[in-house]
């Protein structure tokens, strides 16, 4: 084995297993000639040196994964800023937090347009190019960040590790206290989990422009509920009662609630029809 790589390995099964046999955390540290304190309480990975003689003081065989140099640990600090709550946002959408890292699925036939925007906001946003792959059997693209630097930062700014819909994930609420953060991660929210459709009316032979907004988190509808209400805006549906969906029906309320997120989205589904914003303030006839 290399000594320039690193390994991961669950530090604090090890420790405990030391610690049964009398050893120190200071011990095991002047041991390997790292301190142990860190892998243990901060995971971070470990020299590949170190390791062997960690190796040597345990008596039975560490399980591990080997890591490298470019893939070493790396602590990262986001600002509280209109980008990192529209990525928070965007993660609490079609993302998943997982222990090492982060993942973004979008849908390659409908999402092109959006894939590119993801990549570079996320990338500017989370100080790291991600990596992209598309699923064989499903139009599933997934843009993936393998950092557990990053995913530390996400659970530092409110964020949790799993099941979104078990653990009914929340907007943090520091972007909860703050209008501009708010509609950024509004934003990000509508990109990922809303929807924008023409409506037809057949006894008028009239179609008007809709907006949907779905997801199992109650707590992710209440923060949309409430958002809207904050800003004059009437949206339809009841979560409290097992409900799944927001809907806004009323032209006006749409057009305050696109002009005020900019939403990809909606940009989009304007691009796609051909429509400017005095087009899309008016009903349309079919």
């Amino acid at each position: 084995m290399n000594k320039h790589n690193y390994v991961s390995a669950n530090w604090k099964e090890i420790y405990a297993y030391l610690k049964s046999k009398g050893y120190s955390l200071r011990i095991i540290s002047n041991a390997i000639g790292s301190n142990f304190k860190n892998h243990v309480y901060s995971s971070r990975n470990m020299n590949m040196s170190s390791f062997q003689k960690l190796q040597r003081i345990t008596d039975y065989q560490i399980d591990f994964r080997k890591i490298s140099p470019q893939d070493r640990y790396k602590s990262y600090t986001f600002k509280k800023n209109r980008a990192t709550a529209e990525a928070i946002g965007i993660v609490l959408g079609d993302g998943h937090l997982g222990e090492y890292a982060v993942v973004i699925s979008l849908n390659s036939l409908k999402e092109r347009k959006y894939i590119v925007y993801v990549n570079h906001h996320l990338e500017k946003t989370f100080l790291h190019k991600p990596s992209n792959s598309q699923a064989k059997d499903s139009n599933t693209h997934r843009i993936v960040f393998t950092r557990k630097g990053i995913v530390d930062e996400l659970l530092n700014l409110g964020l949790q590790i799993g099941n979104k819909v078990k653990n009914q994930v929340d907007v943090p609420h520091w972007i909860k206290e703050n209008r501009d953060l708010s509609t950024s991660c509004m934003k990000g929210l509508f990109d990922t989990d809303g929807s924008i459709y023409f409506h037809i009316r057949r006894d008028t032979r009239t179609k008007n422009i809709e907006l949907n907004f779905s997801n199992a988190s109650r707590s992710l509808l209440r923060f949309v509920t409430d958002f809207c209400v904050r800003e004059g805006i009437s949206p339809k549906g009841n979560f409290r009662k097992n409900g799944t969906e927001l809907f806004i029906y009323s032209r006006q309320d749409v057009i305050k609630f696109a002009k005020l997120i900019q939403s990809e989205k909606i940009k989009n589904f304007m691009e796609q029809h051909n429509l400017d914003w005095d087009s899309f303030e008016k009903t349309l006839r079919y």
